[in-house]
Order: structure tokens, then sequence, then C-alpha cells
């Protein structure tokens, strides 16, 4: 299934168009609000509130996923050109972590409190979009050292320099990587290309559709590409909103042909 996605109109004000990113990759975090009950408590929405309230003028991730698969898209502009603050700089000679890897909050209430099988599957795709987008591997960075050039793949607010110096502990031991990279591996593999060929295809159907109005024929490109851009809506506006999101949501929608067995327990962390 696909997830829905909305978005709301906040900023970090002290990051306005103070760099532009090159980005590699994505940070995961969690919200950690420290209610304590219920034990399905959903940060999400307390969250979403916070960032969009006009008291705090700030938004600190880029994605938030509820416990329900909800996301929410946290941005000023129209693409991701701009960072939000999240995580910033290690120490002394470490560049800021918000400047290649696009941050996203998923909801968790206290450290142990077990990631809802929901939000795994919606953070799933939203990633292996991202992959597609920004041509980087699913593959997990086991610590970020925030020097050097910028490594391509996931990684967590506490593997990072910027985690290590302020304490951090999120995503935590509950989070089920394998559960997560198995879905997202098992969307990449349902598109069946690499994330060059789908840029270039996709590409050309944007091209074409801002200059004829309309998707062009099928016949022009292989079946299972006129599967997945089928899904760009006639209405075409803006190609930086569009990116690859559409492209997949033909593949996500249908579930492909892997089902990926979600089980309590896995070695990662259980599944609420």
């Amino acid at each position: 299934m696909e997830y829905p996605q909305r978005f709301i109109k906040a900023r970090n004000w002290w990051l306005v168009g103070t760099m532009k990113r090159d980005i590699r990759g994505i940070m995961l975090h969690s919200t950690r609000s420290g209610v304590v009950n219920p034990s399905d408590y959903d940060d999400g929405p307390g969250t979403e509130n916070y960032a969009s309230s006009p008291n705090n003028l700030a938004a600190y991730w880029d994605m938030l996923t509820w416990r329900t698969g909800q996301r929410i898209k946290s941005t000023y502009w129209e693409n991701d050109e701009f960072p939000q603050w999240c995580a910033g700089q290690g120490n002394a000679g470490t560049w800021p972590a918000h400047q290649y890897y696009l941050q996203h909050e998923i909801a968790q209430c206290r450290v142990d409190q077990p990631f809802s099988k929901d939000s795994i599957l919606s953070v799933a795709e939203w990633t292996a979009v991202q992959c597609l987008t920004y041509n980087f591997k699913p593959e997990r960075i086991d610590f970020l050292s925030q020097v050097g050039d910028a490594p391509r793949g996931i990684c967590t607010h506490q593997g990072s320099a910027n985690g290590v110096k302020l304490g951090k502990s999120d995503v935590g031991y509950m989070f089920p990587w394998d559960d997560f990279l198995g879905r997202v591996n098992e969307i990449l593999e349902d598109v069946g290309m690499t994330p060059q060929e789908v840029e270039d295809i996709c590409n050309r159907v944007i091209a074409a559709k801002v200059s004829e109005g309309s998707l062009v024929d099928s016949g022009q490109i292989p079946e299972k590409v006129a599967q997945l851009v089928g899904a760009i809506p006639s209405t075409y506006t803006s190609p930086e909103d569009l990116k690859l999101q559409d492209a997949i949501r033909g593949v996500i929608n249908a579930g492909g042909s892997h089902h990926h067995d979600f089980s309590a327990g896995t070695t990662t962390g259980p599944i609420a």
C-alpha cells in the first residue's frame, strides 16, 4: 500500500537560505516525547504541532512519520535544496549532517517503545524513493564521522559525531533494521532498474509532458517503465515536486512480487 503524505509550511529560521545541500542519504531519528502511557501512544501529532506552531517557528526535520504510517513533510521550500535543522556538527572540524542527509523523525515516545509496523513500512516506502532520487543504496552507515567525504547511505542520529556530542540515543535499539532494509530492497527490486535508469526515463517523460502537455506514447519507453510513469498526474506543475515519487507509486501500491514477512522479536527489535 501507499501511505498518505501531507505537507506543512514550516521552516527553521536559523537556516533559511544559508547553504545548499548535496544529498547523499538519510538520517533516522525518533521523536521521544517521554510519554509513559499508553504503550501505543503516537508521538506524531504532537511533533507536527510543535513544528508548525507560530509560537515555535521551527522545523527540525524534513519528514515525520506517525505510528499510523502517515508522513508529514516539513518544508518552506518546494524541494530539498535547503536543509532543515536536525543534526548539526560534531566537534570542531566536522561538517553539519543536515547538509548531506535528509532528516526523518519516526514516532517513538520513549526508548523502549516498539516502532509500529505501519511506521516502518511507511518509512521504507519513503526511503526507497530517496534511494532512487538521490542515487544511494539502502545500506546502513554504522558511524557517521562527519569528516572528509560524506558517504552515501542510511545513518542514525546516535551513530553520528553530532549524536555522540549531544548524547543522543535515537533511533535506538528497538529499531527493526532487518525488516526495514528488507522492505526497502523489495520495493527497489520491484522497480527493476538502477536509480540512474529510472531518473533518465522519468526526466524524458517529464520533459515531454512539459512540452506537449501529455505523457509520451508508452511504446517509446520500456513496458516496465510505462507502468511506473502511469501514476504521473495529468496536471503537471513542478518537476522539483514530482521527482520520482509518482513514478514508483504504482509499484508501491501494487505491492510488487515480494511480500516481506514482518514478525515480532527480530534480531534488531520487535515491531508493535
